[in-house]
């Protein structure tokens, strides 16, 4: 027998879940509901920082929760490390660390539609497509005209 099999059989492992199932199942769902929503909106206009500020909240999640069910929020990662384990049978293990993750990504993902705060236009993007459209709208000779009196503008503006 392989020497880390060996070494694995006589370790006892314990489960990671230290609350009631139904506890641990809203944690894991709520946890990755959340994290999905949050990765789907934008909290700011400044898209540097909605960056930085859900870089650091998902780690500050798994911080707050590593001590209630684990907070693996990631089937594989939780069966890999745990699955087996004494303190929580194999049905409690998937409904906690499998159905939970994948009820709460799918929850989040539908969560910003529901909410109507769907990921908006930037204030540039639109005004741009707002331009683009009335300039559709109006006829060749008007637009090379407006282009013209607008770079006149900008040639002033340099000087």
């Amino acid at each position: 027998m392989p020497e880390h099999v060996e070494k694995r059989s006589q370790q006892v492992c314990t489960t990671d879940l230290n609350v009631a199932v139904t506890m641990g199942f809203l944690i894991e769902g709520g946890a990755m509901m959340f994290d999905t929503w949050l990765s789907r909106i934008d909290i700011t206009n400044w898209p540097l920082f909605d960056s930085c500020f859900k870089i650091v909240v998902s780690p500050l999640m798994v911080i707050a929760g590593i001590s209630l069910t684990g907070m693996y929020m990631n089937p594989i990662l939780a069966s890999i490390t745990s699955f087996g384990c004494k303190g929580i049978t194999p049905s409690q293990h998937i409904i906690v660390y499998w159905l939970a993750p994948i009820i709460g990504c799918v929850l989040g993902q539908k969560l910003p539609a529901f909410c109507n705060q769907e990921r908006k236009l930037s204030t540039a993007q639109s005004s741009k497509f707002q331009k683009e459209k009335q300039q559709k709208n109006e006829s060749p000779e008007r637009v090379r005209k407006i282009r013209r009196i607008r770079s006149r503008g900008n040639m002033l503006k340099k000087r």
